[in-house]
């Protein structure tokens, strides 16, 4: 997302253009003028294809590691990134409901 384009609301609906300021996992975040509540987005593609791929090389780590008979530790880097993976699904979801989707995007 651009730093000021306009979005809207998934509590009131209501168009707002504001900068975000992202959260800790990268999550865009924006403040509602009209009623007062802080917006989270979902991920940007870049940061999306990033934890997807680092998530996906942990994840076959692990399994050559049970493959040799050892138990793989996830470490700190991968429960956040797969939280981080899930809550972009259910955000996506949720914005689905106020952005129509356009030409060419998935569904």
């Amino acid at each position: 997302m651009s730093p000021k384009e306009p979005v809207p609301c998934t509590s009131c609906g209501a168009q707002i253009t504001a900068k975000s300021k992202p959260t800790f996992l990268g999550f865009p975040k924006f403040e509602c003028p009209s009623c007062q509540d802080t917006i989270v987005y979902p991920l940007g593609v870049t940061t999306r294809i990033v934890y997807g791929t680092f998530f996906g090389l942990f994840g076959f780590g692990a399994l050559i590691l049970l493959s040799q008979g050892q138990t793989p530790t996830p470490g700190w880097f991968l429960w956040p990134m797969g939280y981080a993976l899930i809550r972009d699904r259910i955000l996506a979801k949720k914005v689905r409901k106020f952005v129509p989707v356009r030409v060419g995007d998935s569904k």
